[in-house]
């Protein structure tokens, strides 16, 4: 199973480094918050901060 944290915000950096072995490196507050948000998840979990939870209102999104 997989948990899953969402965050609201920005900025939000992305870097792709090397020429022949990509990886990619994503930071901010945003994600720093996502991270903290998704370390609070049971497995299965969904879990989204209060910003992003009144942004999805309309999206079918039913709490439990």
């Amino acid at each position: 199973m997989m948990d899953f944290g969402m965050a609201t915000g920005g900025p939000i950096f992305y870097k792709i480094i090397g020429e022949y072995n990509l990886s990619t490196l994503i930071y901010g507050e945003t994600v720093a918050l996502a991270k903290i948000i998704r370390d609070l998840c049971s497995s299965g979990q969904l879990l989204f901060e209060r910003t992003t939870f009144e942004c999805s209102e309309g999206l079918s999104i039913n709490p439990h």
